[in-house]
């Protein structure tokens, strides 16, 4: 892993543990495609975003009916309501923050779930075996079954069918992404 890398992941976990300190009702970890990336390919070169991911602690449902979150060191750009999105309701995200964190240069999502998820249901909610990571902000990685088995034989596998219109064009993408080697 290059310098600049784990500048980034350190930089990455300090951003998730300033939203835990001034959000104690949620829980907040850094997965998907970023992660994808940095374990596959050694580098965030050319990862597009960082998706943080916010989860209610369990029974802090009226807590976050009642206080939105205190988005640290964070410049929101726009928000997305997800009430018409029917795919993003049938994972419990109940919206999702765009914008940029301090020292990031990548967009940073911020993707709010509406229920309680342990670490694995969050990596399992994913829709293709490569996405299944998540990083705490102790920089603690937990993988699935399904992210273990990519890693030893380079099959990229669909596990969810989200946008299912859009499901063939993400899988050529991903190949390209992952590059020689993955089928």
């Amino acid at each position: 892993m290059e310098a600049e890398d784990k500048e980034l992941i350190l930089k990455l976990a300090n951003f998730l543990s300033n939203l835990e300190e001034a959000n104690n009702h949620y829980n907040f970890y850094l997965g998907g495609g970023c992660l994808r990336d940095l374990y596959f390919k050694g580098s965030f070169e050319g990862t597009k975003d960082f998706d943080i991911f916010a989860v209610p602690k369990q029974g802090s449902w009226s807590d976050i009916i009642t206080k939105p979150i205190d988005l640290v060191k964070y410049c929101e750009h726009k928000t997305i309501t997800t009430d018409y999105l029917s795919d993003m309701l049938e994972r419990n995200v109940i919206k999702l923050v765009q914008g940029y964190a301090d020292g990031i240069l990548n967009p940073v999502d911020i993707i709010v779930y509406g229920k309680y998820l342990t670490v694995d249901e969050i990596a399992e909610d994913f829709d293709f075996n490569v996405n299944q990571c998540i990083m705490d902000s102790s920089e603690v990685w937990t993988y699935t079954e399904a992210f273990k088995e990519a890693k030893g034989t380079f099959k990229l596998v669909q596990t969810k069918s989200y946008y299912p219109e859009h499901m063939a064009e993400r899988y050529q993408r991903m190949l390209t992404r992952l590059g020689k080697g993955w089928s």
